[in-house]
């Protein structure tokens, strides 16, 4: 602001003194110069109010990725925690061999609870890892090595806990032993 007050008083000094010019000439001149300063001044500040708007918009973009981020983030953490209740269900639902009259019921029970939390995971986009070939260390984590003549160096000879994915990305990478 002082800035542009210091321009019209620059340009008033500026300005002629003939005697010739009347009043009337002189109070135009004034407002001419005062129209260019109030121009100027309009065109800096809608260029602050489109940078502003622009650094607004930019700002609710980001906030909104972040919080999809953090949002599966969360979602992330809750299903990893769920996937140790589904092991546990594999395991005992493993003994089943074992089965007596008696537990027969429990074992049916057991599998209800288990195809439902297999049902909750794919609802949210979980899904089991599919390839237990070729040792893949963003997918596997190599618990052990070991001698296998019936498997390459590299392949994976045992899986001892799957591996799951959760949008697009490893949620629990595959505990595996590996071929030598």
């Amino acid at each position: 602001m002082e800035s542009n007050e210091q321009a019209i008083n620059q340009e008033l000094k500026d300005q002629p003194t003939v005697q010739e010019n009347t009043n009337g000439q002189q109070e135009k001149k004034v407002k001419e110069t005062e129209l260019t300063v109030c121009q100027a001044e309009l065109i800096e500040w809608k260029d602050k109010y489109l940078r502003l708007s622009a650094d607004f918009q930019n700002f609710k973009k980001r906030l909104q990725k972040e919080q999809a981020s953090l949002r599966r983030m969360m979602q992330a953490d809750i299903l990893a925690d769920v996937l140790n209740i589904v092991d546990n269900f594999d395991r005992a639902l493993q003994e089943k061999e074992a089965e007596t009259e008696n537990m027969k019921d429990w074992f049916a029970g057991f599998e209800l609870i288990r195809k439902e939390l297999y049902k909750l995971l794919e609802k949210y986009g979980v899904k089991e890892l599919e390839s237990y070939d070729v040792f893949d260390p963003e997918m596997h984590e190599a618990v052990m090595q070991v001698d296998s003549d019936q498997h390459e160096s590299g392949g994976i000879v045992e899986v001892y806990q799957k591996g799951y994915i959760f949008d697009g990305s490893v949620l629990r990478p595959a505990k595996v032993s590996v071929a030598k």
